[in-house]
């Protein structure tokens, strides 16, 4: 039972590590993947609002900047043919294509 409840306590300290992070100065990022991080949504937001860009867009598919201290964003271009994450270390960045089926 110890080991259960061990467990549980490293696994759930893992999963709110990956909710809130710090983006890399200077990285670019899909959308999806700032607004899946409880402490990037609002800046999200703000650098939209602030931009006078509509939020009814697909916000996932929207490329932003990291600009460093306290997680600041900026928006970049909205990717026609969808976002693509990157989990090597490089940038996200928009789909140059539709994806072929």
């Amino acid at each position: 039972m110890k080991f259960v409840a061990s467990s549980l306590i490293v696994l759930a300290t893992s999963l709110s590590a990956t909710y809130a992070w710090d983006c890399t100065n200077g990285r670019e990022y899909c959308g999806k993947v700032l607004l899946d991080t409880s402490n990037m949504k609002y800046n999200v937001w703000q650098n939209l609002w602030d931009r006078g860009i509509t939020v009814e867009k697909d916000r996932g598919n929207m490329l932003f900047r990291c600009l460093g201290g306290n997680n600041i964003v900026e928006y970049q271009e909205y990717c026609k043919y969808g976002c693509q994450e990157n989990t090597s270390g490089s940038d996200d960045a928009c789909n140059p294509e539709p994806a072929s089926d």
